[in-house]
C-alpha cells in the first residue's frame, strides 16, 4: 500500500534554505540524496526504513524536499507495511510518515512559516 502527502511550505527564503539541512541533521534517514540546480533551487532526498520482525513487515518513507527561492514542496510517500491489519502498529509508537511529518510541522511552528496541505487536483474531481 502507498500513500501520498504533499505539503507547501512558505516563510521567508533564508529560513526555507535551511529547513532541509536542519530536517537532514535531526534525523536519521538511511539514505539520502542533495543536488543544487540552477537558479538557487535545491532538492534533498531522504529515505527513511522501519522493520517489525515480529509483524514480518517493513516500512519505506520518502521524503523529498523542493526548495526554489521562495516555497518548499515537501512530497512524503509512504509504501509497505501492514496497513488496514488490525494491530499493524505496536502500542506506544507513532507511524514513520507521522514522525516525519512531525519534523516538517515542528520546524515550521519553530520558525513561523507557513504550512499547507495540497491535494491532488485530479482526486478532487472523484
Amino acid at each position: 500500500m502507498s500513500t501520498t502527502q504533499k505539503l507547501m511550505v512558505f516563510g521567508p527564503a533564508d529560513t526555507l534554505e535551511r529547513m532541509s539541512k536542519t530536517i537532514l541533521e535531526a534525523s536519521s534517514p538511511q539514505y539520502h540524496y542533495h543536488v543544487d540546480v540552477q537558479g538557487g533551487h535545491s532538492v534533498f532526498v531522504m529515505v527513511f526504513e522501519e522493520h517489525h520482525k515480529l509483524m514480518n513487515s517493513s516500512i519505506s518513507v520518502t521524503l523529498v524536499l523542493h526548495y526554489n527561492g521562495s516555497s518548499v514542496r515537501a512530497d512524503i510517500v509512504s509504501t509497505g507495511g501492514r496497513m488496514g491489519f488490525r494491530g499493524s502498529n505496536p502500542e506506544g509508537e507513532t507511524p514513520l510518515n507521522e514522525a516525519v511529518t512531525d519534523l516538517i510541522l515542528d520546524y515550521g511552528k519553530r520558525f513561523g512559516l507557513t504550512i499547507q496541505e495540497v491535494s491532488d487536483k485530479a482526486g478532487a474531481n472523484s
